[in-house]
């Protein structure tokens, strides 16, 4: 029989941490979050840790791979600190999922489907009413001249332009040479923001990262482009 796959997933409680660091953003927590996954996947003896075991883990990578992790951030030591402490690990092997409380097998049942399924509609049909932004990042463009830029990084700098565009009640109707002098301005007035945990590349280099984003949006399905 074939070795069965470990999906994992760690997390953050960004809610608990933004009671220290009110700037600590979902973006935050999703690129901190992709940078323990990856430290996470490097463990050779993962399967089958749990509970305890399982936190001691996750410490252990903070305390080793903390510079990985927070790279590009400017937290103080007790910040980092905790990031750390509501920071979490889960993964799944098979059908049985771990977390740092223990261990439980996956049992989805067909009301648990039924369910989901609705839900899915649901959010397929949110998704088309009212304003979303639709951000762009051109990791491919990017990476011809810095291969190291993830894209979890990518990700994140999405979310970023996302908030902002839905925070902006000015934008709606932009579109064309209008919406790219839009971003111009948007790139000026909230660069470090957007680059947060980018700074350990150049100012250059943020620079290239930056030139390669793209703004869209959509107003009740109906969607405005560069």
């Amino acid at each position: 029989m074939g070795q069965k796959e470990t999906a994992i997933s760690p997390g953050v409680n960004t809610e608990m941490i933004q009671k220290e660091i009110p700037d600590f953003t979902n973006a935050d927590g999703f690129l901190i979050s992709g940078r323990l996954s990856d430290e996470v996947a490097k463990v050779q003896d993962l399967a089958g840790k749990e509970g305890a075991e399982l936190k001691t883990l996750k410490e252990k990578i903070f305390k080793e791979q903390g510079d990985e992790i927070f790279k590009g951030y400017e937290f103080s030591k007790e910040e980092e600190d905790l990031i750390a402490r509501e920071s979490y690990l889960t993964y799944v092997v098979g059908d049985t999922y771990y977390d740092e409380n223990g261990h439980k097998k996956l049992d989805p049942s067909q009301e648990d489907f039924k369910e989901a399924q609705k839900q899915e509609a649901e959010n397929k049909a949110k998704d088309q009413a009212g304003f979303h932004g639709n951000a762009e990042v051109d990791v491919a463009a990017i990476h011809k001249d810095l291969p190291e830029f993830s894209e979890d990084e990518a990700f994140a700098l999405t979310m970023r332009l996302n908030d902002y565009l839905e925070a902006r009640k000015d934008v709606q109707g932009l579109q064309g040479k209008d919406l790219s002098a839009f971003r111009e301005d948007l790139v000026r007035e909230k660069k470090d923001d957007l680059a947060k945990g980018f700074n350990y590349f150049s100012g250059d280099q943020i620079n290239l990262i930056l030139s390669h984003i793209r703004l869209g949006y959509q107003v009740d399905g109906k969607e405005y482009t560069e």
